[in-house]
């Protein structure tokens, strides 16, 4: 009867300790899975992360290259400076100095239509005697100025074309505001005469205006 006793005691013990064994096998089961859990939601966090820095740096990436696509490279603003101060020398020269064309100018050119200025019959796709001084100070200034308004900058980043998308806004208002007026205050050939320049003066706002904000930001 003892030794029944002793038996199922030892039973009882061993039961006892298979299921504290069992229990901590499961707990340290469920230990290391919360622990493998945090470590998935780390990575996830992390993936997430990584994932929205990389976008950013992407849509970054395709923001500039929009708005740089279409500059020409920093050493061409050199040669735009150099045509527009040839262009203003032969403007001084022939409007100032002579108050006329400039005599040695005169030439047979190619026109699609034209004809000479105020006489002579239009001519189309053929060629016409005239003076040039015109056509070549406003190709200089054109030319240098544009080559003047779209090089970049030695540091081009997002701030520099937020400043020439201002100073294109602000060169915009300001020129038609002008043009309105002039339509409203200027009659006759000075009309005519003040069209002429308005071809260039939305070029020399958005150049000067540029350049200013560049300087002011500088200091």
């Amino acid at each position: 009867m003892f030794q029944k006793y002793k038996k199922c005691k030892s039973r009882e013990g061993n039961l006892s300790l298979n299921a504290e064994i069992n229990c901590s096998v499961y707990l340290n089961y469920l230990d290391i899975t919360s622990f493998l859990v945090k470590i998935l939601r780390l990575n996830v966090k992390y993936f997430l992360h990584c994932k929205e820095f990389l976008l950013h740096l992407n849509q970054l990436y395709n923001q500039l290259t929009m708005e740089t696509k279409f500059l020409l490279p920093h050493s061409c603003k050199k040669i735009g400076w150099t045509l527009l101060a040839i262009s203003v020398v032969i403007w001084i020269y022939a409007v100032i100095v002579l108050q006329d064309d400039i005599p040695f100018l005169e030439m047979n050119v190619f026109t699609l239509v034209g004809s000479a200025f105020l006489k002579g019959e239009t001519s189309y796709f053929g060629f016409i005697e005239t003076n040039i001084t015109s056509t070549l100070m406003g190709s200089l200034f054109l030319i240098g100025g544009l080559l003047v308004a779209f090089s970049r900058e030695k540091i081009e980043d997002e701030f520099i074309s937020k400043l020439r998308l201002q100073s294109f806004q602000w060169s915009f208002l300001i020129n038609y505001v002008l043009l309105l007026l002039l339509f409203l205050f200027v009659y006759g050939m000075e009309f005519y005469y003040v069209m002429v320049y308005n071809m260039f003066t939305m070029l020399i706002l958005f150049i000067l205006r540029f350049h200013f904000l560049l300087r002011q930001n500088k200091e």
